[in-house]
């Protein structure tokens, strides 16, 4: 799951529109030959659960919600999860996304959030995490399905 979390108002249909159609080009497309992603705006009724505490998690659940002070935008990637020790995800994919989100959104000031869809719990995917986690996609020897 990649969300951004930025202080701001909501994106119009029509900002939403364009976005999603540069990033279908860009990154899906013309990159990845994958399916095309749907950029929406996370509701104030959207609600996760938590299965068990992560420590080493930078943001928990209750953070991936719209309000007053805050946008939550879900990227809608269709990728399988990659961390250190779960090398299965298309990681340079998700990464290219977080970049494309970095160089788009310049207006106002934001956060990248990666984790997976099972236990809802959040990273910060800022550079310096993708650089640990493409390092670890480069030097692993490990196979894995």
């Amino acid at each position: 799951m990649l969300f951004v979390r930025y202080v701001g108002q909501p994106p119009t249909q029509e900002d939403l529109d364009i976005l999603n159609e540069d990033l279908d080009y860009k990154i899906n497309t013309r990159s990845f030959d994958i399916s095309k992603s749907k950029i929406k705006v996370i509701g104030k009724t959207f609600s996760i659960e938590r299965n068990q505490p992560w420590n080493e998690y930078y943001y928990k659940d209750n953070l991936i919600e719209t309000n007053e002070e805050f946008t939550v935008l879900d990227m809608d990637v269709h990728a399988r999860y990659f961390s250190n020790g779960y090398n299965r995800g298309n990681i340079l994919y998700l990464c290219s996304i977080a970049e494309w989100i970095e160089y788009n959104f310049t207006e106002f000031a934001f956060e990248i959030l990666y984790g997976r869809d099972n236990d809802n719990s959040f990273i910060l995917f800022d550079e310096e995490c993708r650089r640990k986690l493409k390092n670890n996609f480069y030097s692993s020897d490990v196979f894995c399905w």
